[in-house]
């Protein structure tokens, strides 16, 4: 069995990844297995965040062994990861995946990530987190794509990507039934309004961004992340 790890920061299209790949006849997805784990470790408060805890293994170690053993009868495993989720357990959770780094630039995802979570800060939003697991891989087996890339051209993006990683393409990659996911984690409504609403990636449309100082700062601290991450993209 492949199986993929997807590395985000939150509100980078990764719901919308994971439909994509669920959308494959021959693929499990996983969603955000380290959710308990982070917020056990670090002792957050996001929402539905007892849901979560109650619901999810809080060991890191036993999740990543079933992770790297668990056989679904399909040929490929999809894990939706955010990075931070990840940093937080260290370095081991790195071993055994193909892994993809998605990125968005940070002034998109910090006034999205706002509406859920009140004035976070950097070690919310994952971007440094992106870098350093990037650094840890040295590169090695490790892809790096952007969300507007998908949006705007999602057949040839995700056809680049499926290559990367070493498997086919697939055309159901490009829709999925509109609507929530048997497996979408208890979070889901919380984050996933906007993604069960959709149908497909649409393309991105332009507007203008009107950030508060507090978000112009965290959007300074996490810049010269996401720049060292644009420069490896496919």
């Amino acid at each position: 069995m492949i199986r993929i790890n997807l590395i985000s920061s939150p509100r980078n299209l990764s719901t919308a990844l994971m439909y994509s790949f669920g959308n494959r006849p021959d693929t499990s997805v996983v969603d955000e297995p380290l959710y308990a784990a982070y917020l056990k470790i670090t002792g957050k408060i996001h929402p539905g965040h007892e849901e979560v805890l109650a619901t999810q293994d809080t060991d890191p170690l036993r999740v990543l062994d079933h992770l790297r053993s668990v056989e679904t009868g399909k040929d490929i495993l999809f894990i939706k990861n955010m990075a931070h989720h990840m940093a937080a357990v260290g370095d081991s959770c790195l071993e055994g995946f193909r892994h993809v780094f998605l990125i968005r630039h940070p002034a998109e995802m910090i006034t999205s990530f706002t509406q859920v979570i009140e004035k976070p800060v950097l070690q919310d939003v994952g971007i440094a987190d992106q870098w350093q697991l990037w650094k840890s891989l040295e590169n090695e087996g490790s892809v790096v794509v952007h969300a507007d890339d998908i949006r705007n051209q999602p057949r040839q993006t995700l056809s680049r990507l499926c290559a990367a990683i070493g498997i086919p393409f697939d055309a159901a990659m490009l829709d999925w039934p509109a609507g929530p996911k048997p497996f979408d984690g208890t979070w889901a409504p919380f984050w996933y309004g906007g993604v069960h609403a959709s149908t497909g990636f649409k393309p991105v449309e332009p507007r203008e961004i009107k950030l508060e100082s507090w978000q112009t700062e965290l959007l300074d601290q996490t810049l010269t992340y996401y720049m060292q991450l644009l420069k490896e993209k496919i």
